[in-house]
């Protein structure tokens, strides 16, 4: 296996490294590979034992190696693997948002009736706001459900809060046997971090 060629394009701003290899008489290709911040992005390969007779032609082999080299490098200047510049901004993007730091939504509630196995009804009423500044959080995903100490599940509500990022629910009552029991809400909208509310509650 002779030496290769390694050559850096810069293109919209982004560097392209290409390595170009002959991967020696064993393996009987050419491999070319494109490389950008460190990350092989693309690779092709070329096999010239059916283009040669000689495949111990190192002289035509480097010519090979050539023409693919600047074959890519004439490629990257054209375009055609741009494709992987949104690719990598997708990926940076996405990494950027898991080391973002979240602003805390807060469940301030507004109004909670005490839940009485007379009425089958009661009512909830809360708004979503900035813990910080306590400004209002529009348009927040909400979800109620209720748990007995045994654990079983009752699923009561989902909805969002309006422009003023309030929210009022009147929630139906479960017949369960239990004696004790919770009402969980949770709340949550990208760019905040979620907020779970409890309420524990026993039957009067």
């Amino acid at each position: 296996m002779k030496g290769g060629f390694n050559t850096n394009v810069e293109h919209k701003g982004v560097i392209f490294h290409v390595q170009t290899q002959d991967k020696g008489i064993e393996f009987g290709y050419i491999e070319t590979l494109i490389y950008t911040s460190g990350q092989v992005l693309a690779s092709r390969r070329v096999p010239y034992t059916s283009i040669l007779e000689n495949v111990r032609n190192e002289e035509e082999i480097q010519k090979i190696m050539e023409a693919q080299h600047q074959s890519i490098i004439q490629e990257i200047k054209e375009g055609k693997f741009d494709h992987y510049l949104s690719f990598e901004e997708d990926m940076e993007r996405t990494s950027k948002k898991k080391t973002e730091v979240l602003e805390k939504l807060e469940i301030k509630l507004l109004e909670f009736e005490y839940p009485v196995t007379s009425s089958p009804y009661f009512n909830i009423a809360l708004q979503t706001v900035i813990s910080e500044s306590q400004s209002s959080i529009p348009y927040a995903d909400i979800d109620v459900n209720l748990v007995t100490e045994l654990g079983k599940k009752f699923h009561l509500f989902k909805g969002k809060t309006d422009d003023e990022g309030k929210i009022s629910m009147r929630l139906f009552l479960p017949n369960f046997e239990e004696k004790k029991f919770a009402i969980i809400i949770n709340a949550s909208k990208e760019g905040f971090t979620k907020e779970e509310l409890k309420k524990f509650f026993k039957k009067i």
